[in-house]
Formats: structure tokens, sequence, C-alpha cells
């Protein structure tokens, strides 16, 4: 595992839940469905909502983890001015793999994990779009 990645993460996201339990949860669960035996696809995959959902800046993902880690944070972190299906299609069009798997593994978690049924056939043609690539 990787523990600095894990560690950032979970300092990050003191407090939040993920429904009814730590957000802690769902950035394991991530980790776990990555299936890529990847350092770097497990540090994504434990940072991928730190910009979205906390206080962390690209310079602090950057200055701690590097420029290809902060790059692809960054590529997973929602656009407010795209719809949905356009952010995961601007994560395929990138052709950045490790935001590829971490996106499908993150919709995995989402789907199994989330409680919200409404959103499950979101989650699968999203997972549809994203494993299409790999």
């Amino acid at each position: 595992m990787t523990p600095d990645a894990a560690a950032f993460a979970m300092e990050a996201h003191k407090g939040q839940l993920y429904g009814e339990v730590p957000y802690w949860h769902h950035l394991c669960n991530v980790a776990k469905y990555s299936w890529v035996d990847n350092i770097i696809v497990w540090r994504v995959a434990f940072l991928h909502d730190t910009l979205e959902d906390t206080d962390v800046t690209y310079a602090q993902l950057k200055d701690n983890f590097g420029l290809f880690i902060a790059d692809t944070v960054q590529l997973l972190t929602k656009d407010p001015q795209l719809t949905y299906f356009e952010n995961i299609q601007a994560i395929i069009d990138s052709g950045n793999w490790v935001a590829i798997h971490v996106k499908t593994a993150d919709n995995i978690a989402n789907y199994k994990h989330s409680g919200k049924d409404s959103l499950k056939p979101r989650y699968e043609k999203s997972i549809r779009m994203l494993m299409g690539t790999l």
C-alpha cells in the first residue's frame, strides 16, 4: 500500500462521511477496486477526491506527490462547466490510463457502496464507457 498518500488523504478528508461511514471507507474501496498492482494507481486512488472535496490545493499535491499525480487528480476533479458524462469523456480523451483505471474503480465503489440506487444507471454507463478504453 502507499501510506504516504493514504495518510495524506485520510487527514484531508478527516471528519467527512461517505453515507454513514467515514470517507476513508470510500477511498479504501477505490484503491481495492483499482485492480492494478501499481503504486501510482494506488496513490491516485487515495487522493482522487482531495481537490474536489477538501481544502487541499493542486500545489500541495504537486509538492507532495509530483506533477503526474497532481495532474491526474486534477483530471479526476469534476469540471462544473461539463456534464457528468462530458467529464467522463474528458478522462477517456486524455488517454491517461491511471485516471481511467481510478475513475472506473471510483464508479464501481460508488455503484456498490453509495446506497443511491437512482445513480446506478449513471455508474453502469460510465463504467462501460471507461472499460471500453482499457
